[in-house]
């Protein structure tokens, strides 16, 4: 009798051992997913794109600029796990943006809310028509700008951003002038800086915000 119960209480400690080993691994398990998601963070990401004045010179004429005109390589599709275009912007861009449609000048006012983990990257695709017609849907008439091309979002050291964009110049809806723009920077959260073209200002800010599609 005392031997079957010494198996018995064998068996039984062994059971108890498995169950903890087993809450254990689950524990770790949540923490790590815990942890991960703790070190994700929210940012909004906003694009102002406006049109030069008619002076400004259109810049070098650089061969492997245009290549990009002529691949129409498709646009990568957003990440909506990640990422998802949002219709909140800042206050002083969103003051601007006002500001240039009533002084007559195309611009848009693009906002997309990204996650990112430490060391991650993400591609925003930018894809627009843009005239002050905006109501307009006879593409015949536009006078404007197109712009299409990508905004790489990193998470390092500072939030990098590199922009890599195709312009079309838009009269009665035919392109009279194009161009291929890229610029890379490291953005300051809740700071606004410019990309320079001569056809096409652009302005770039990121501040944080809360991932909520």
């Amino acid at each position: 009798l005392s031997t079957r119960m010494a198996q018995i209480l064998f068996r039984t400690v062994c059971f108890v051992k498995l169950l903890c080993l087993l809450a254990v691994a689950v524990c770790a398990e949540s923490t790590v997913e815990s942890t991960a998601e703790s070190s994700a963070r929210a940012y909004r990401v906003e694009l102002l794109a406006y049109q030069q004045s008619e002076g400004a010179a259109f810049g070098n004429v650089q061969p492997s600029k245009y290549t990009h005109l002529v691949d129409d390589t498709p646009l990568v599709e957003i990440d909506t796990d990640r990422a998802y275009v949002d219709t909140k912007h800042a206050p002083a861009l969103k003051t601007l943006a006002q500001r240039l449609q009533r002084d007559g000048i195309a611009n848009r006012l693009f906002s997309w809310v990204v996650k990112l983990q430490p060391q991650e990257s993400l591609t925003l695709p930018v894809d627009a028509t843009i005239s002050l017609a905006v109501d307009n849907p006879d593409e015949s008439t536009i006078d404007g700008f197109s712009l299409r091309g990508q905004l790489l979002v990193s998470r390092n050291q500072y939030l990098d951003i590199t922009s890599q964009q195709t312009i079309h110049m838009l009269r009665s809806g035919q392109t009279y002038q194009f161009d291929y723009t890229e610029h890379s920077r490291h953005l300051k959260l809740d700071k606004t800086h410019y990309l320079d073209n001569e056809r096409i200002g652009m302005l770039l800010k990121v501040t944080a915000a809360e991932f909520s599609p």
